[in-house]
């Protein structure tokens, strides 16, 4: 996966932030907790997961990589924090100008 983890799932829906921002929306909450129900269903629940963050192309490079990471951590936070997950099945990552979503 780019991340070190075994066994990784991907999710091909992006889930939005608010613009500069790792704050999540109502939409990227109510995807997390569609998400987190699979997550918590008896094929899943085992597994691990890899948390991608992305950026566009504005900003510095260093800047955007700080946001991606917060954008990961921020999604990972909510699914623990909120969904009752164990922050031991995801592994966080940002990507920063390395795979813009949006160059």
């Amino acid at each position: 996966s780019g991340c070190g983890v075994r066994d990784t799932h991907a999710v091909a829906e992006p889930v939005r932030l608010i613009v500069n921002s790792a704050e999540l929306t109502k939409q990227a909450k109510d995807q997390l907790n569609i998400l987190s129900a699979a997550l918590k269903s008896n094929e899943l629940k085992k597994s691990r997961f890899a948390i991608h963050g992305h950026t566009d192309a504005s900003g510095s490079a260093k800047a955007n990589k700080k946001l991606s990471k917060k954008r990961a951590a921020s999604m990972m936070d909510y699914l623990v924090k909120i969904r009752n997950l164990s922050s031991k099945r995801f592994e966080i990552k940002g990507w920063g100008k390395e795979r813009l979503k949006n160059p």
